[in-house]
């Protein structure tokens, strides 16, 4: 939920403001006229909060590779996403219904799936790092989001439980302390919401910015 959060804050001012009041000099004139704020302020601030949800993102699924009961099915829901999710995405930063040149970070989750899929097949170290580092050059040939770094902090948490915990499902314990994450999952079952949050919360972003700044322009 605090990645959900983060992650809408974040957007907000990616979706909202980057690409819509301060989108054209011509937009930002108007929206200025009559609400004089320091917009450029307001968005760093924003963004910055927001920087808290992707590193969120890449522990859980490095959480859910580990305690997953199907990984072929769990790599399938982030493609189905990651499908699902792109016209939502360049709709909401590139302001088009189809923008190849950046992909949504969906496809980054599951690069990161690749890797651990990929680097579990063998058992030394160093061997590991070469599917990860693959998938890293994968990820950044795709332009996803975050890109090679996206896919190289899931490595490294990946491998930090490999190291550290021998791929025990409870090793995520030993990265977060007792009192923030007990290994064990939440009782409420929300893994579809938080499946469909990402698609639906940049579809009420387009339609508030398009109700919004249309009203201006």
């Amino acid at each position: 939920m605090i990645a959900c959060i983060s992650m809408l804050i974040d957007h907000i001012g990616a979706s909202l403001i980057e690409a819509g009041v301060l989108h054209s000099m011509e937009t930002y004139k108007k929206v200025a006229a009559y609400m004089p704020w320091d917009w450029w302020t307001i968005d760093t601030v924003l963004r910055v909060i927001g920087r808290a949800a992707f590193p969120i993102y890449c522990f859980l699924l490095v959480e859910g590779f580990f305690h997953t009961r199907n990984i072929k099915k769990y790599g399938l829901r982030l493609a189905l996403f990651a499908v699902i999710s792109e016209v939502p995405f360049d709709m909401a930063f590139m302001d088009r219904v189809f923008y190849p040149g950046y992909q949504n970070v969906y496809f980054t989750l599951y690069f990161g799936l690749l890797a651990m899929m990929l680097a579990s097949k063998v058992d030394k170290i160093w061997v590991k790092l070469l599917p990860c580092g693959l998938c890293m050059v994968l990820a950044e040939l795709a332009h996803t989001d975050y890109g090679a770094l996206g896919v190289g902090i899931i490595s490294a948490i990946y491998l930090i439980h490999v190291i550290r915990g021998k791929t025990s499902p409870e090793t995520g314990t030993q990265i977060l302390p007792k009192w923030l994450y007990s290994g064990e999952r939440g009782k409420a079952n929300l893994k579809w919401f938080f499946y469909l949050f990402y698609p639906c919360h940049l579809v009420l972003l387009v339609v508030i910015r398009y109700l919004w700044i249309g009203f201006w322009v």
